[in-house]
């Protein structure tokens, strides 16, 4: 999809669709012009429709059950930064490609730490706890975007540009894309600051 065809999709869209949710910290969700990876190669997410086959971190080629497209409102003058979608420049996180994550889509890395912690190096956790890291900046939103959530049977972690581990819900919503019986549950926020101090790296990315 080109540039032209990408903003004639969104702006379609956009258009037609209501406002799902006002743009704040737990906000989550893929931007469009995400690639993940798929049974046809990478795509961008906004590509994907229910019955695509999404290669995920744990259990191979999954179907997609779902796939939403939310229209959020940032506004024309988002109240606090901390709302604002994060941009982490390429190997930051060991991350072979820049990706941009809105504040409350959560992500999964890989930590010595979390291994000593807990016994499993591969932890969940939100993308806001990554601001203040060296090469992680905050976007200002547009007044009105795109997300797309992505839903299977059970929650899955999806690879994301540049090997970056996505976490999808099989349940959930927007906001609060995360079932009470997650496969990937999130850490605090204090014990994420920990783990990001002591370093990390895309669950897998060691393989």
């Amino acid at each position: 999809m080109n540039a032209t065809a990408y903003i004639d999709w969104e702006v379609s869209t956009a258009m037609s669709a209501p406002i799902d949710a006002h743009l704040n910290e737990a906000t989550g969700g893929i931007l469009p012009e995400t690639k993940v990876a798929s049974g046809q190669g990478w795509r961008p997410v906004q590509t994907l429709a229910p019955g695509d086959f999404v290669l995920t971190f744990d259990n191979g080629m999954q179907k997609l059950i779902d796939v939403c497209h939310h229209l959020v409102e940032a506004g024309s003058a988002p109240r606090s930064v901390e709302t604002w979608p994060l941009l982490v420049a390429r190997g930051v996180l060991g991350n072979k490609a820049p990706l941009t994550l809105l504040p409350g889509q959560v992500i999964l890395v890989e930590s010595d730490l979390a291994e000593e912690l807990y016994g499993d190096p591969f932890v969940a956790i939100e993308a806001r706890e990554l601001d203040g890291i060296e090469g992680v900046t905050r976007l200002r939103p547009r007044e009105r975007f795109m997300a797309v959530t992505l839903h299977f049977e059970t929650d899955q972690a999806v690879f994301g540009a540049g090997g970056m581990m996505i976490v999808c819900a099989g349940t959930g919503d927007l906001l609060h894309d995360q079932g009470g019986e997650a496969m990937y549950p999130v850490l605090t926020s204090e014990m994420a600051q920990l783990v990001l101090a002591d370093g990390v790296m895309p669950a897998g990315a060691a393989a």
